[in-house]
């Protein structure tokens, strides 16, 4: 409740800081303006080969339909958030990367704007869930599967390890590298809202 009254508390701070030196009728109207470009630049983004290669992007390349990202956003932010209900589960450190991670995944995913660079960060959480989840003691079969198909398809498939066919004709044409990290990310929710992770702590210190 503190870090939400402090977020709450700076965020006025700042929105006002800057009515200091210029009036509250500019900054309102320059919020308004950025609002609107923000708009703009995501229907820019939506079907450029090379931008929103995201699950948004994926699901709209695969299907062919037109919808509003609103249906994947929405459910998308609930499924982020509702780890955040286990609250007996913060005190264990696994469970905070696992946090980390599923953030650093979460604005890669969600997002028209991600670029290929952008998979640098998802990498870094993948690295971190792959690391720090208490699955490993469980399933450490399908999380290796799942490293490396990331590491194959989100990592590689852009490169000349890759036939070019499957390259120019699947992987950009349909944002595929999306794919197994939508699939970690969902295993990584999975396991936050599932996991003891004090006894699957216990478990890996102990093998």
């Amino acid at each position: 409740m503190r870090f939400v009254a402090s977020l709450l508390f700076w965020g006025v701070v700042v929105f006002l800081l800057p009515m200091l030196y210029a009036s509250p009728e500019y900054v309102v109207h320059s919020y308004k303006e950025w609002f609107d470009v923000l708009i703009y630049k995501n229907e820019l983004n939506q079907f450029k080969i090379n931008q929103n290669i995201s699950l948004l992007g994926m699901l709209h390349r695969i299907t062919g339909a037109s919808f509003s990202d609103l249906w994947i956003i929405i459910p998308g932010m609930l499924l982020f958030a509702l780890p955040y209900l286990r609250i007996r589960q913060y005190q264990n450190e696994s469970f905070r990367f696992l946090f980390l991670s599923s953030a650093l995944l979460f604005m890669v995913l969600f997002s028209t704007g991600t670029e290929t660079y952008g998979y640098l960060t998802a990498m870094v959480a993948v690295g971190i869930w792959y690391v720090k989840t208490p699955t490993q003691v469980t399933t450490p079969r399908l999380n290796l599967f799942l490293l490396i198909f990331c590491i194959l398809l989100t990592s590689l498939s852009t490169t000349d390890l890759f036939p070019r066919f499957i390259r120019m004709d699947y992987v950009k044409p349909y944002a595929l590298k999306a794919l197994p990290c939508t699939l970690i990310w969902l295993k990584i929710v999975w396991e936050q809202l599932t996991q003891n992770f004090a006894c699957s702590s216990e478990k890996i210190e102990t093998s």
